[in-house]
C-alpha cells in the first residue's frame, strides 16, 4: 500500500492564507495563554527533577568589633541529599514529565485547531463573496425583467399579477442579499479574532477559488489517528 500523501493539502495553502495562519499562531490570545501555561508546567518539571540531586547551601557573613578593631569572618556550607528509598521523588519527576509532554501536545493541538479554523473562516469568506456576487447578478437580471414587464403592461401584453410577482421576487432577493452580507461580515470578524486582531470586519481576502491539481484521497489509514496531538496528550495523561 502506498504511503499516505498530504501533498494535496499544500495546494489549499495559498500565500494569503499562509500569512493569516502565521499571524494567528503568533497573536491569537488562546495560544499566548496556553504557551504561558506550558512554561509553568516546564518549570514544575524542573523543580520536581531537582529533588533527585544533592543540594548545597552556602552562608557567609563578616563582622567588625569597633572597640578592639578585630575582624571576624564566617563561612558555612550545608549539603543535603534525601535518599529516595521508596521512589517518591522519582515518581514525582515521572509524573511531571508526563504532564509536560501532555501539555506540549495540547499546545500543538491548539495550534492545529486555530490554523484549521483560520483556513475554514478564510474559505467560507471566499464562498460568501461568490454567493454575494451571484445574488447581485440575479437582482440585476430581475430589475431588467421588471422594466420589460412594465413596458409590456403598458402595451397590454403583461398584467398587474406579473408585475407583482417580479416585485416580490426582487424583495426576496434583496432580503437574501442582506443575510449573505451579514454572514460574510461575521466570517471576517471571526477571521480577525482568530488572528488576534480587533473584530472590525474590515479584513480583505481574495475572492477566488483555485482548482486542485491533485486528487483528494478517498481512503484515510487509521494510523493517521494515532498521530493526532490530542490522542498523544491523552496517552501521557493516562
Amino acid at each position: 500500500q502506498p504511503a499516505f500523501s498530504y501533498a494535496w493539502m499544500e495546494e489549499l495553502l495559498t500565500p494569503e492564507l499562509e500569512e493569516l495562519v502565521k499571524e494567528g499562531l503568533t497573536h491569537n490570545a488562546d495560544i499566548i495563554i496556553s504557551k504561558e501555561k506550558l512554561n509553568q508546567v516546564e518549570l514544575a518539571m524542573d523543580i520536581a527533577g531537582s529533588s533527585l540531586y544533592p543540594s548545597v547551601n552556602g552562608l557567609a557573613n563578616t563582622g567588625n568589633n569597633l572597640v578592639s578593631g578585630s575582624h571576624m569572618g564566617k563561612l558555612q556550607l550545608k549539603a543535603n541529599w534525601e535518599l529516595d528509598l521508596w521512589g517518591k521523588n522519582k515518581s514525582a519527576e515521572m509524573a511531571s514529565v508526563s504532564e509536560y509532554f501532555s501539555a506540549t501536545y495540547q499546545q500543538k493541538m491548539l495550534e492545529q485547531s486555530i490554523a484549521a479554523m483560520i483556513a475554514k473562516a478564510y474559505y467560507l469568506n471566499i464562498a460568501g463573496q461568490y454567493q454575494e456576487q451571484k445574488i447581485n447578478e440575479y437582482i440585476t437580471k430581475t430589475e431588467d425583467l421588471k422594466r420589460i414587464l412594465t413596458v409590456q403592461n403598458k402595451v397590454g401584453t403583461a398584467n398587474a399579477l406579473d408585475l407583482s410577482n417580479i416585485e416580490s421576487e426582487s424583495i426576496l432577493l434583496n432580503s437574501y442579499l442582506e443575510k449573505i452580507k451579514n454572514a460574510n461580515s461575521q466570517s471576517r470578524r471571526s477571521l480577525e479574532m482568530l488572528c488576534g486582531k480587533y473584530p472590525e470586519g474590515l479584513i480583505k481576502v481574495s475572492a477566488k477559488f483555485s482548482a486542485l491539481q491533485l486528487d483528494i484521497p478517498t481512503n484515510f489509514p487509521l494510523s493517521v489517528l494515532e498521530k493526532r496531538a490530542d490522542i498523544m496528550a491523552k496517552q501521557f495523561q493516562i
